[in-house]
């Protein structure tokens, strides 16, 4: 457990904070000391829901300008927004039509830039998900 004061100090500093610890244990006796043998030891964390002030949905024409300089071309009217998140519709750039060894970056990169907190990457559509606002 000394071992973990580090992390759980790191982690309260980025706004996780502790909320619960496990720990499964069985007494035995070796020649005539106690002991206690620890099985398992959980610890439960929580993260305080982030709030976003000023957010703003991105417009369609700021969608489509992030994919500009990506391996992404988005389809001409590919681009769904709705209250919780935005579709897109897409085609890769590469000539034989596969997928980017760097889309994942990509993605992130126009995560960050919109404001968007996650993305699903299908075959032919991203769904963009919005932090909680």
């Amino acid at each position: 457990m000394e071992e973990m004061k580090a992390p759980l100090g790191r982690l309260s500093d980025i706004g996780w904070s502790m909320y619960d610890i496990q720990i499964g244990s069985s007494p035995r006796v070796d020649e005539g000391d106690y002991l206690l043998n620890i099985s398992y030891l959980s610890y439960n964390f929580k993260l305080k829901d982030k709030v976003v002030e000023d957010f703003k949905l991105p417009q369609i024409k700021d969608i489509e300008e992030a994919f500009k300089n990506t391996s992404i071309m988005v389809d001409k009217g590919g681009v769904e927004v709705y209250d919780r998140y935005v579709d897109v519709g897409f085609e890769y750039k590469t000539m034989n039509g596969l997928v980017p060894d760097d889309i994942g970056e990509e993605l992130d990169n126009v995560c960050h830039l919109l404001g968007f907190e996650s993305y699903e990457l299908n075959t032919n559509d991203i769904r963009f998900w919005y932090h909680d606002v």
